[in-house]
This record gives C-alpha cells, sequence and structure tokens, in this order.
C-alpha cells in the first residue's frame, strides 16, 4: 500500500502511467504542480528494466510525489503493457 493513499482524501489525483522515460515523467510533474497545484501526481510504473524503474524512481523521490512499481506485464508483444497497467 501507498504511504500516500492518506494525502488523496479530499484532493485530485492525477495518475500517470511511465514507461522507461524518467525525463518525461519529471517533465510532466513539474508541469503539473505548475498548471494544477492542488492535485496529487501518482506515477504507476510500467518500465520494462529494473534500470528504468529506477531512474523513474529516482525522479519520484527528489521531487516527493508518490511512485508505484507495477508487475511485470505478462503479455507479448509489450505494446499491451498500457491498457495493462490502466486496469491494474
Amino acid at each position: 500500500m501507498l504511504p500516500y493513499f492518506g494525502a488523496i482524501r479530499g484532493r485530485n489525483a492525477l495518475v500517470t502511467i511511465a514507461f522507461a522515460d524518467p525525463r518525461a515523467i519529471e517533465w510532466h510533474a513539474r508541469l503539473v504542480r505548475r498548471y494544477v497545484p492542488n492535485a496529487l501526481y501518482i506515477v504507476a510504473d510500467n518500465s520494462p528494466d529494473d534500470a528504468s524503474a529506477f531512474a523513474v524512481e529516482a525522479v519520484a523521490k527528489r521531487l516527493n510525489f508518490p511512485y508505484l512499481r507495477l508487475p511485470k506485464d505478462p503479455w507479448q508483444p509489450p505494446s499491451r503493457s498500457h491498457g495493462i497497467a490502466l486496469n491494474v
């Protein structure tokens, strides 16, 4: 369970799916903070490998937003992974 769940009560939450692109997540998080300052920004990471996931998680820790690593994608081809992540 995320330690941030209590922080969601009474707030808008924006959830995004990350996929091996820490720069995009950092850019997105900064824009959300600027233009939607009262929303809780949450990243569900669907990166295919540990190195990418660790890089995305490092951004989350540095910018202090909730991060959740999703389970490994069981489907092939990987193009289904985003849809699966949205339904986990």
